[in-house]
This record gives structure tokens, C-alpha cells and sequence, in this order.
């Protein structure tokens, strides 16, 4: 499968349509969102297949674990000057659009991110070749499992290939996510919220101690109640940051989903793309089977 994040795309269209200072137009957005698309399925579809469409819906479940979880992106956006509500709206008439006019499978439920579902997908298809793409870094852990979960990052044009995926997951949770608001296992939990306050450093000796031995193990010398609240903060990020971790209700509603809406038949777009005045992907029309 050509595992695809829609999130990723939505926001490469964005940039690429507008910038951050312009006006967003909905023709020309669609126009960049759906050529991508056509050419991420031309590159991989011989190889892998049926393109899926990954999105995030709404409410993540990993909000309930944590409630700090993405909050510092909450503040950011009521600062900035990017156009984050048209951007949302546009990329959610484009998803609907998918939904209703393209045979392409498109995986949306509320409380589930785009991550939970090409990690599923993943997994539960283990034997087969998978193409993710998407420039986020978290997908270099599925690296860990199978040579045949292959990663392309569309925004610099790129392969994603690390030599030790094992060693950055754990790297990955114990220090945390800060685009995500987690943080490091050192820090409290509202760091990233909180104006002015900062994570808690951690050394590269002392990494390169806890990736030679088990955290249990290398916290033996700390303070009894200290070493609790680490091992606890560990866990916690290893829930959050670790695919492996997806509760079993978001799997099997992914499941269920996919095999409801997957292997759809392909039908002509031309009126499609007449009706939405994209004639010129008209003569392009194969490249979307």
C-alpha cells in the first residue's frame, strides 16, 4: 500500500499555494493537493499499490492520556499569521472530494491520528511492501519491524533510511516531542505550556548510558520516589510516542473501516474534474487509477 499523510500534503498544498502572508485560494490548493497525489501514485503504485489517505481526525485519544498533548500548537496558531482555519476548511472540503469522486480508500475517524493509521495498516500487513509518505520523522520507527515498510519524504523528495531505528524510538521517548508538547522524561509535565519554562537537559553521556541498559536498571541509584516518577514519565511517552501502543478499539475501528471502504472501483473523474474546473488533469485521468 502507498500509505499517504494527508496532513503532510495539506500543508506542503498550503505553502506552496500561498505562503504565509497571501490570500489562500480553494481552486489552486486543490489543483497542488490532488497533482500530488496523481504523483505520488505514478512514482509507487507499481510497486506498492493502492494509494490509502491517512487522516487525523478530530480529538485525538492521546489528548485524554495526556492533556497537555499538542496544547502548545493550540497557543502558537492564536499567534500566528498562517491562515490555520482556511487551511483546515480547505483540507477538509479536498478530503470529502476524495471520499466521494476517487476509488482511493480514505481513513478518517474522530479520536484517530493519520500516525495510528499507517502504522496499523502497517502492521497488520506485515508481509507486504508499504510505502509511507510523509516527512514526519516519527514514521522511522516502523523501520524497526520490516525492510518492506519504506518511508518517502514528498517535501524534500527523498527516501527517509536510518541505520539504527531501534536506537532513535528510544531516543524518541525518552526525550520526548516537543512539537507534540511531550516532554523529556526529566521534565514536568506542562514544560511546553507553561511561558518562560524549560525542559530539564538531558546529557549526551548520560543517553548513551541508558541506551547500553534497561531504564528500570539504570535508575537503581536514584531516589526511590524520583526513580517512580521517571519510570512513569517513561511510560507515558512510550504510549504516546510508540505505535505499537495504539489502543485495540482505534485499531479495529481502522481495521473495520479499511476493509469496509477499501477496493473501491475506479471510476472516471473527467466530469469530476469539469465540474471543479481542473480540465487540465483531464488528459492526466490514468494516472489517477
Amino acid at each position: 500500500m502507498i500509505l499517504v499523510d494527508y496532513s503532510q500534503i495539506g500543508m506542503a498544498a498550503y505553502f506552496a499555494a500561498a505562503g504565509k502572508n497571501s490570500d489562500l485560494d480553494l481552486e489552486y490548493f486543490r489543483y497542488i493537493v490532488l497533482n500530488s497525489l496523481r504523483a505520488i501514485n505514478v512514482k509507487f503504485r507499481k510497486k506498492y499499490g493502492d494509494i490509502v489517505i491517512c487522516c487525523d481526525g478530530t480529538n485525538s485519544w492521546r489528548k485524554d492520556m495526556f492533556q497537555y498533548y499538542k496544547g502548545k500548537r493550540r497557543k502558537d496558531r492564536a499567534k500566528d499569521k498562517i491562515l490555520w482555519r482556511t487551511i483546515f476548511e480547505y483540507m477538509g472540503v479536498v478530503k470529502e472530494e476524495l471520499k466521494n469522486d476517487f476509488h482511493w480508500t480514505v481513513i478518517d475517524i474522530p479520536k484517530i491520528e493519520g500516525d495510528d493509521v499507517i502504522a496499523t495498516l502497517a502492521f497488520n500487513n506485515i508481509k507486504d511492501y508499504h510505502m509511507v509518505v510523509s516527512s514526519d520523522k516519527d514514521f522511522i520507527q516502523l523501520q524497526c519491524y520490516s525492510d518492506k515498510i519504506q518511508q518517502y519524504n514528498n517535501k524534500d523528495n527523498k527516501h527517509v533510511i536510518h541505520n539504527n531505528p531501534k536506537e532513535y524510538l528510544f531516543e524518541h521517548i525518552m526525550r520526548g516531542d516537543s512539537a507534540d508538547g511531550i516532554p523529556n522524561i526529566l521534565s514536568d509535565d506542562d514544560t511546553f505550556m507553561v511561558e518562560g519554562k524549560r525542559q530539564k537537559v538531558i546529557s549526551a553521556k548520560k543517553m548513551a548510558t541508558w541506551k547500553e541498559m534497561f531504564i528500570i536498571d539504570i535508575l537503581d541509584d536514584e531516589d526511590e520516589n524520583i526513580k517512580k516518577e521517571l519510570i512513569k514519565k517513561y511510560n507515558r511517552n512510550k504510549k504516546l510516542i510508540d505505535l505499537r501502543h495504539i489502543p485495540d478499539e482505534y485499531i479495529e475501528m481502522i481495521l473495520s473501516e479499511f476493509s469496509t471502504t477499501h477496493g473501491r472501483e475506479y471510476k472516471s473523474l473527467r466530469k469530476y474534474f469539469m465540474d471543479i474546473g481542473l480540465t487540465q488533469l483531464i488528459e492526466k485521468m490514468k494516472d489517477f487509477k
